[in-house]
């Protein structure tokens, strides 16, 4: 009997079902939403978008202390009759962050652009690496300022400050892990700040969290420049991937080859 699994329509996404389908990965996607799906248990599954976590806590009863002191919830499961929110995204990105960027000085500052539950998560990461110094790249400070107070309350040690893009070209190359977590296309100025490339030195990293189709303009230039890069495609597969084996689905790869597999399928579309 396949499992059953929901997507909240604003973390859809439909290239997922047609890889999985391809490769026989046995999932049943449930369509529609016969009411509130936190309520109703119809599915084991609900895939959500972590923009909206405090809406998905908030109809939760129950919240395991690695989701509730971060404030950011991926996917929620049907545990014992009860509805659980996790947290994948925290191991997607650290393990991704660890095989491709094996090299990082964690002495140096970890910069993360933007602001709310993907920011958290990406300073979290970053700090769980060793990094103690983290700089959020942000022009909505008070937003930035919420983000610290949940930050300073578990992540002890951690020097954290909020950083507006017209300061960022007066940065000495200080850094060697970026992390993206905004749609830079909504957002130039941010864009064009990034693109400069001038805080972060070599051997560094560039992480794009945002899942695009085609690879954006921060990692092609970050590849250009001689960055080890990390793309939303990366992220969502190996996502995916884990989201596969907590389900019990056979899969018969490396998470590595499934990335691969999944960049590949991605190719074939364009």
């Amino acid at each position: 009997m396949s499992l059953r699994a929901f997507e909240l329509p604003t973390a859809r996404c439909g290239f997922r079902h047609q890889f999985w389908k391809d490769n026989h990965w046995d999932v049943n996607w449930v369509e529609g939403t016969p009411g509130n799906p936190f309520l109703e248990k119809f599915t084991d599954l609900i895939i959500v978008d972590p923009l909206e976590s405090s809406e998905v806590l908030h109809q939760l009863k129950q919240n395991p202390q690695d989701v509730g002191r971060l404030h950011f919830v991926d996917s929620v499961w049907l545990e014992s009759g009860r509805y659980w929110p996790r947290n994948f995204y925290e191991e997607v990105l650290r393990e991704l962050i660890v095989r491709i960027g094996q090299r990082l000085d964690i002495a140096a500052v970890a910069y993360v652009a933007g602001t709310g539950p993907w920011a958290r998560l990406a300073a979290v990461a970053a700090f769980e690496l060793g990094y103690r110094r983290v700089s959020l790249i942000s022009n909505d400070s008070p937003k930035s300022q919420q983000d610290i107070q949940r930050l300073s309350s578990f992540c002890f040690g951690l020097e954290i400050e909020i950083l507006a893009t017209a300061e960022m070209t007066l940065k000495p190359n200080n850094g060697s892990l970026l992390i993206n977590t905004l749609d830079l296309q909504a957002d130039r100025d941010m864009l064009e700040t990034l693109l400069y490339l001038n805080f972060i030195h070599r051997p560094g990293l560039i992480v794009d969290i945002p899942f695009t189709f085609q690879l954006s303009a921060l990692m092609q230039e970050g590849r250009g420049a001689g960055f080890d890069v990390v793309s939303g495609v990366d992220i969502r597969g190996l996502y995916d991937y884990l989201i596969l084996r907590r389900l019990g689905v056979e899969v018969k790869l490396e998470w590595s080859a499934y990335v691969a597999a999944w960049r590949a399928f991605l190719d074939l579309l364009r």
